[in-house]
């Protein structure tokens, strides 16, 4: 039986082929590990690019829960923190006002009066937190505070509260402002 050899340039040029082939798959397989990722996904997706389309879209929708889950943490930890202050105004009004009416000075009640003005403020305030440039406690008009300023509120009770001469009528009169659906002419329409 004869062999058939190749001639020496002939071997060094296959050998050159072989090596270079070598290398580039070589190459290729380096990036490959580094970046996580086929270089060529539609031989490695067999021509059927379901699989992957499917995974990319679940990615995204998860990206988006990830988001959404966030900005609703972000909004709950900004209520809490609203409604924690002001119970605590609550609180401390009330406490303030009580003592007041127990001591029955002027100097008491009108210092109790004016602590109450600047916790009415503050409470209001923290009713129209936002974050984001959205009002927290204001439903789904998120463009608007949620509460009118404090003072429309004292005018508007001002009003309510004209024609009582009691203490009882003002605390009804009050109640029922507070009371009052909307389009009643009390709160709810301010």
């Amino acid at each position: 039986m004869n062999s058939v050899s190749f001639g020496d340039l002939a071997q060094s040029q296959m050998l050159r082929r072989s090596g270079a082939a070598a290398q580039q798959r070589l190459s290729r397989l380096a990036e490959e590990l580094a970046s996580g990722q086929r270089a060529d996904k539609a031989a490695a997706a067999g021509g059927d690019f379901k699989l992957l389309a499917g995974i990319e879209r679940s990615l995204g929708l998860l990206d988006t829960f990830r988001t959404t889950a966030e900005e609703a943490a972000a909004t709950g930890a900004g209520i809490q923190v609203a409604l924690e202050t002001v119970q605590v105004l609550a609180e401390d009004a009330g406490n303030a006002l009580t003592g007041a009416g127990t001591q029955g000075t002027a100097v008491a009640v009108n210092s109790a009066a004016s602590a109450a003005r600047q916790q009415l403020d503050a409470a209001v305030a923290a009713l129209n937190a936002n974050i984001g440039d959205r009002y927290l406690f204001s439903g789904s008009a998120t463009d608007r505070k949620a509460v009118v300023a404090p003072d429309a509120i004292l005018a508007a009770l001002s009003g309510a509260t004209a024609g009582s001469t009691t203490a009882g009528d003002v605390q009804t009169a009050v109640r029922d402002w507070f009371d009052a659906p909307s389009g009643g002419g009390g709160f709810l329409d301010l």
